[in-house]
């Protein structure tokens, strides 16, 4: 708090270019067990205690205030269902760069929840309260939307890419689910460019008959699928082995804490099944030759680029090699 504040009170200090008068600054700050893990809900949370401490005169830094911990689940449930049913959502996109050979530019889209109070929660912070619920649907619509909209924007602008869209068995289990994917696709004329269904591993370990059959289904409309989230347990290689899927990414848990050798049977595994895996969470130079080694194919994690609102990532300016990670 107190270095905050000596921040606030530096800036304050220097006068404007315009005015030549001090310019009011308002500093905020969240502690990182507020954040709900996710960095972008940790910055927003931060900027909201900052307009706080600017309305208050900006002579102090304020901290975000979480509700008490009696009231927090409620409050939270009630933010969340409010601004998903005015879907105040926006999509970020993160690439995923080859080890080796891969034709395509690949990112996968994920959706942040805008609050009316300005916070700006990742899928942690609200998924589960969606599901419970029973509005998963509603976010999966709007995913898939979105997602498809940014591709035929992409195409029209002649830099098409792969995209990875999340979906639920929620929405999976319904009736005509797959008829109005493809009325969406050939809607935005997509047919050519479909994205990659991605779904949890522990969602399809809870519905694996379902998760089985609608990616076959899926296979055969010529939709990709990955499955999100693979740890190394018994229970997620068992829906590796079954869910037929072209991509399986390993979770951040698996990416920095299995060790090389464990990693490299994993990925030996999905290679005999002809999945080619992603690594998540990559956050250093040393991740990216430890998993090249273990045979890892696509790297994506805040050390590649963090998600961001645009698609604009410089493939171009990485090299991939069956001799060596990727150089920038």
């Amino acid at each position: 708090v107190e270095l905050a504040e000596a921040l606030g009170r530096q800036i304050c200090s220097v006068p404007s270019a315009q005015t030549g008068d001090a310019t009011p600054v308002g500093v905020g700050w969240c502690p990182l067990c507020a954040s709900g893990g996710d960095a972008l809900t940790l910055v927003s949370r931060a900027r909201t205690a900052a307009h706080t401490a600017l309305r208050h005169g900006g002579g102090s830094a304020e901290s975000y205030v979480q509700t008490s911990p009696g009231r927090v689940r409620t409050d939270d449930r009630t933010r969340v269902l409010e601004a998903a049913a005015g879907a105040r959502f926006k999509l970020l996109f993160q690439p995923m760069v080859a080890l080796r050979y891969a034709p395509d530019d690949r990112y996968e889209a994920t959706p942040r929840l805008c609050t009316l109070d300005g916070e700006l929660l990742g899928p942690r912070a609200f998924a589960a309260i969606v599901l419970e619920a029973g509005q998963a649907s509603r976010i999966d619509e709007w995913v898939l939307g979105a997602g498809l909209d940014a591709l035929r924007q992409r195409l029209d602008a002649g830099r098409p890419v792969q995209l990875h869209l999340h979906q639920t068995c929620d929405s999976a289990a319904k009736d005509g689910w797959l008829d109005w994917i493809h009325e969406q696709l050939v809607a935005r004329d997509l047919i050519g460019l479909s994205p990659v269904i991605q779904f949890e591993v522990a969602d399809c370990a809870l519905n694996l008959d379902l998760a089985t059959r609608r990616a076959r289904d899926l296979e055969r409309l010529g939709i990709p699928v990955c499955l999100n989230g693979l740890d190394g347990e018994e229970q997620s290689t068992s829906v590796m082995v079954r869910v037929p899927a072209a991509f399986v990414r390993l979770s951040r848990l698996a990416t920095q804490g299995l060790d090389q050798g464990e990693i490299k049977a994993l990925v030996e595994e999905a290679h005999e099944l002809d999945q080619l895996v992603i690594a998540t969470g990559v956050e250093g130079p040393d991740a990216i030759a430890r998993l090249h080694l273990a045979g890892v194919d696509l790297l994506q994690g805040p050390y590649v680029q963090p998600p961001r609102e645009e698609m604009e990532f410089d493939f171009a300016g990485t090299e991939s090699s069956d001799h060596g990670p990727p150089v920038g």
